[in-house]
């Protein structure tokens, strides 16, 4: 009887034993199990990483990954109250801004308005940023009017589009002309929507406008509107326009006909400008800059 109880107390022994095998492989799950309760982004990026470096174990890393990713989407969800929803499906012109990036895309898309309102329509108003002398069939010495008159343009067109439509659902936007900036746009809750005690919530877009002839628009994207305006002021979300003037009509000397892109074309000068940006696509960086550039030659009637 005795020899049994040593047997046995052996057995349990030895049941209860972690090697240090065993020690490495418990650690790694709970630390990959510590991961994975974060459910978010670098979370997700720590499991991609992970498949990528361990093809081996890419199975069940790939399964931990999505088990993340559902948790994370889980966590973020926050449905839409129903009178938003039924606000946006009945007007076609509405807009929900719930971040950033909807803030810059909703800026472009206004951009791109303006572009038409200057070119493509019946009645175009791209000579407004013109200057000339002379009137009627007699005006000479056509030279663009400079970069603050043509920011001063681009905030008004903003400002009439965005800032008083009232097509944004949840946010007050208010793009102004700033001291340092060019143009800022600024999109925050409504006081009377915020909660009682939280803190106001505040998203802009930052653009930077130049004109074609300006020396320093190939590195004004880096040097200025990242470096000096998103960055120093902890932004991440920035539009650089460049107003594209080059054109045979383009006659007068102040500003002296430039082309700082060594571009030909327009289509040409925004493939440029897209490489510019290309660095900060908010991925890979999370500074984002989108590029536009503004066709502004003049429309001379044929003959």
């Amino acid at each position: 009887m005795e020899g049994c109880e040593r047997s046995y107390a052996h057995s349990k022994f030895q049941l209860g034993f972690v090697s240090p095998r065993q020690s490495i492989t418990y650690f790694r799950g709970a630390l990959l199990t510590a991961l994975a309760a974060r459910a978010n982004q670098p979370a997700c990026d720590q499991f991609s990483r992970l498949v990528a470096e361990r093809p081996e174990e890419g199975t069940w890393l790939r399964w931990r990954y999505r088990n993340t990713l559902a948790a994370k989407r889980r966590s973020e969800c926050s449905p839409l109250p129903s009178e938003i929803i039924e606000r946006v499906i009945s007007d076609p012109q509405s807009r929900f801004i719930d971040n950033e990036d909807d803030l810059l895309e909703l800026v472009v898309e206004s951009v791109e308005r303006l572009q038409a309102s200057l070119r493509g329509c019946n009645n175009p108003a791209v000579e407004e940023l013109w200057n000339h002398d002379g009137a009627g069939n007699q005006r000479t010495n056509f030279r663009p009017k400079d970069e603050e008159f043509i920011s001063d343009y681009v905030a008004r067109w903003l400002e009439r589009e965005i800032g008083r439509s009232g097509a944004i659902v949840n946010r007050e936007v208010q793009p102004i002309r700033h001291r340092k900036t060019d143009i800022l746009v600024q999109a925050n809750l409504p006081p009377n929507s915020l909660p009682r005690g939280a803190e106001e919530s505040s998203m802009s877009v930052t653009i930077e406008v130049k004109g074609c002839w300006n020396p320093s628009v190939p590195t004004a994207v880096e040097e200025q509107l990242v470096g000096e305006y998103l960055r120093h002021f902890g932004r991440t979300h920035g539009l650089y326009l460049v107003a594209w003037f080059v054109c045979p009509d383009w006659q007068g000397k102040s500003p002296k006909c430039g082309n700082s892109l060594g571009a030909q074309t327009v289509e040409e000068a925004r493939d440029a400008v897209n490489r510019l940006c290309s660095a900060y696509d908010g991925k890979n960086n999370p500074v984002r800059v989108v590029g536009v550039v503004i066709d502004a030659r003049l429309i001379r009637p044929e003959g």
